[in-house]
C-alpha cells in the first residue's frame, strides 16, 4: 500500500491535452520537479544575500569603480576558462550527483569566507579572499547550471518545458526580491558575515532537497565512453552549429549579458550619485524592483506564452527591455526638467538623520525598473527553453555550456566596461538601452528565419518508481 502511494507521488502527471495550456498546478504535481524547484529557490534566496553583500562590501572597503567591476568580473571568469570543459563533464557524469556535490562544496567555501571576514585581516587580504572564493564558487556553478538545465528534460515532458522554466526562474527572482531588503538590513545591523552565512546554509539545504530527486540516468551518446573530453567539447559545438536557432541564441547570449552586466554594475553608483539615495537602500530597492518585474513577467509568460513562437518572445523582450532602460537612464534629466534634484527628499523617515535614502528620483525610477524586469523575463526563460528543445538529449549539458561561455564573455566584457560609467551612469544606461532597442527591432526580422537542421528532441525518460 505504501509502495503504491509512493509510486503515484513520483509519477509525472498525465500530459495535458494538445490545445490546453500546461498549468503550474500540473507541474507541481511532479515530485521530482518540486524538489528541484524548492532546492533552487532556497539556494537563490541565499545566493542573493552574497550578491548584495559583495559589491557593497567591496565598494565600502575601496570606494573604487575598478574593484567594483573586478568583483563582477571574477564571478564570470570561470565561464570563459572552464565552461566548455564543464559541460562535457556534466554529460558524462550523473547530473543529480553533480548538483549535490557542487552544493556541498559551496557550503564549505561560504563558511570559509565568513571566517575570513570576521578575522582582523588587512583590506588586501579580505579582498583577495573574496575574489578567490568567488572564483572557486563560480567554477562550481559552471558544473551545476548545465546539469540543472539538462535534468529538467528528465523530469518534465517537452510541452511543459516553458512553463516549468518560467516557474523555476520566477521563483529564483522571487527569492532575489525577498533577499534584497533582508540582506540590506543585515548588512546595516549585523555586517556581511551573517549574509554570507545565510548563503552557506542555503547550499546545504539545497543539497538535501536534491538528494530526494529520483530519476533514471540520462542517455549518454555512444561515443562518450570511448572518446576524449576534447572530442566531446567539439561535439557540443557541432550540435550548436547544426541548429540555426541555437547559433542565434549563442550570439544573443553574448550581447544581452554584456549589456545586462554593465547595467547591473552601474545600478549601485546610479542609485547613489544620480538618484541621491544610499548604497544600503537605493541599490537593493532598484534590484528588488527588477526582481519583482521578472517574477511577474515569468509567471505570465509560463501560462500565456506557451503558444507564441520563441523568436517573437525574444524580439519583444529585447525591444521592451531597451525602451525601459532608456527611460530609467533619463530619470535624473526628467526630474531636473521639473525642478526635482537628487537631494530632494520624498518623505522624511527620520527627521534626525542628515540624509534620507528615499528620494523622489528613486521613487520615479522604481516602477520603470519593474517594467524593465518584466520585459527581461522573456529573454532568459526563452533562451533556456530553446536549448532544451533544440539540443539532442545526451548533449544538453554541452550545448548549455556553449551558451554559458558566450554569456560569460558577455558578462565579463560588461564588467570590464564599468569604468566608462564613472560620473555618467545615467547617460551610459540610456545609450545601452538604445542599443538594445535597436537589436530588438532587428530581431523581429532576424529571428523570424525558421531554424533548419535542428536536432530532434528525444521523448522524456519515465521517472523511476521507488
Amino acid at each position: 500500500m505504501l509502495k503504491e502511494s509512493l509510486v503515484q507521488d513520483t509519477a509525472p502527471p498525465p500530459p495535458p491535452e494538445a490545445n490546453q495550456p500546461v498549468t503550474y498546478r500540473q507541474i507541481l504535481q511532479n515530485r521530482n520537479f518540486r524538489l528541484l524547484w524548492m532546492g533552487q529557490a532556497v539556494t537563490t534566496f541565499g545566493s542573493f544575500f552574497t550578491r548584495v553583500a559583495i559589491p557593497i562590501y567591496v565598494y565600502t572597503l575601496t570606494g573604487s569603480y575598478g574593484h567594483l567591476g573586478l568583483s563582477f568580473f571574477v564571478t564570470n571568469l570561470p565561464q570563459l576558462l572552464f565552461g566548455l570543459f564543464a559541460g562535457a563533464l556534466v554529460d558524462r557524469w550523473d547530473r543529480r550527483r553533480t548538483m549535490i556535490s557542487t552544493d556541498l562544496v559551496n557550503f564549505v567555501l561560504l563558511c570559509s569566507l565568513v571566517a575570513v571576514i570576521m578575522l582582523p585581516d588587512p583590506v588586501a587580504v579580505k579582498l583577495g579572499a573574496i575574489y578567490a572564493i568567488t572564483f572557486c564558487s563560480a567554477i562550481l556553478r559552471e558544473l551545476f547550471n548545465p546539469a540543472r538545465i539538462a535534468i529538467f528534460t528528465e523530469v518534465v515532458d517537452e510541452k511543459s518545458l516553458l512553463t516549468a522554466n518560467s516557474l523555476d526562474q520566477s521563483s529564483q527572482t522571487l527569492g532575489e526580491l525577498l533577499s534584497y531588503p533582508i540582506a540590506a538590513y543585515l548588512l546595516l545591523k549585523l555586517g556581511p558575515e551573517l549574509a554570507f552565512g545565510v548563503d552557506a546554509a542555503s547550499f546545504l539545504l539545497s543539497a538535501l532537497l536534491i538528494w530526494g530527486v529520483k530519476v533514471k540516468k540520462a542517455p549518454v551518446a555512444e561515443t562518450v565512453e570511448t572518446s576524449s573530453i576534447w572530442h566531446d567539447m567539439r561535439a557540443g559545438l557541432t550540435a550548436v552549429n547544426k541548429s540555426s536557432l541555437l547559433r542565434k541564441i549563442v550570439l544573443l547570449s553574448f550581447v544581452v549579458p554584456m549589456i545586462f552586466m554593465l547595467l547591473g554594475a552601474l545600478t549601485l553608483p546610479f542609485a547613489v550619485e544620480k538618484l541621491g539615495s544610499t548604497a544600503e537602500v537605493g541599490f537593493p530597492a532598484l534590484e528588488g524592483a527588477l526582481a519583482l518585474g521578472v517574477t511577474v513577467g515569468m509567471l505570465a509568460l509560463g501560462y500565456w506564452g506557451q503558444n507564441i513562437p520563441r523568436w517573437k518572445l525574444l524580439a519583444m523582450g529585447l525591444f521592451g527591455f531597451g525602451v525601459c532602460m532608456i527611460l530609467v537612464g533619463l530619470v535624473p534629466r526628467i526630474g531636473a526638467a521639473f525642478g526635482i534634484e537628487a537631494s530632494t527628499l520624498a518623505f522624511d523617515l527620520d527627521p534626525n538623520s542628515p540624509e534620507n535614502p528615499w528620494t523622489v528620483l528613486l521613487l520615479m525610477a522604481i516602477p520603470l525598473v519593474f517594467l524593465q524586469g518584466a520585459t527581461n523575463s522573456l529573454l532568459f526563460t526563452c533562451i533556456r527553453t530553446v536549448m532544451q528543445e533544440e539540443a539532442p538529449r545526451a548533449m544538453i549539458g554541452r550545448v548549455a555550456s556553449v551558451v554559458g561561455v558566450a554569456s560569460g564573455v558577455g558578462y565579463s566584457s560588461g564588467a570590464l566596461l564599468t569604468k566608462i560609467g564613472e560620473g555618467r551612469a545615467d547617460t551610459v544606461i540610456s545609450i545601452i538601452g538604445a542599443i538594445l532597442l535597436s537589436i530588438g527591432l532587428f530581431s523581429f526580422w532576424w529571428l523570424r528565419v525558421p531554424p533548419r537542421n535542428s536536432a530532434p528532441v528525444a521523448p522524456p525518460l519515465p521517472e523511476q518508481s521507488f
